[in-house]
């Protein structure tokens, strides 16, 4: 703890907690920062430390967020304002930077969690992990195209 003279009338000095530290991530957030890793920019080898850290940054992220933590909050309305969602439509950009930072086995394990507590509850793709969303929506579908691509290597042909 360190000593810091506080606001108060008399200027007497208080204890205050270390400042938390916060990494560059953190201050970038989620969305933006599975935009660069799947961008690309973090892809040369120069960058490795970079991208280690936004990669364990999203993942951070996913697990703080419903269905991985059953206690975070859900998103219950397209005006709920908070920091821990996690929603099938952006893990279409969030997976896509991961699996292709070499993280497919982490990925797989989401699909398996995540997308295996929605089909508990909907035998559709959801809009929104809470069912009380739209039951039938092609954004919950990242998984499909996902592993079509990266495990089975199919691409379009455009002969």
């Amino acid at each position: 703890q360190q000593q810091q003279q506080g606001d108060d009338l008399d200027g007497d000095w208080v204890l205050l907690p270390p400042p938390q530290r916060q990494s560059v991530w953190d201050i970038v957030g989620y969305h933006a920062a599975a935009m660069v890793l799947t961008s690309g920019l973090l892809s040369s080898t120069e960058c490795r430390d970079a991208r280690d850290a936004c990669v364990a940054y999203i993942k951070s992220h996913l697990l703080s967020c419903f269905p991985n933590d059953r206690r975070a909050p859900r998103l219950s309305s397209p005006s709920a304002r908070g920091s821990r969602f996690y929603t099938p439509y952006f893990a279409t950009f969030a997976f896509r930077g991961l699996i292709e930072a070499g993280q497919m086995d982490w990925v797989m394990g989401q699909y398996r969690l995540a997308w295996g507590w929605a089909l508990s509850v909907s035998p559709t793709w959801l809009e929104v992990f809470d069912p009380r969303w739209e039951l039938v929506h092609s954004w919950g579908g990242c998984p499909t195209w996902q592993l079509s691509k990266y495990v089975l290597g199919l691409a379009p042909r455009y002969d």
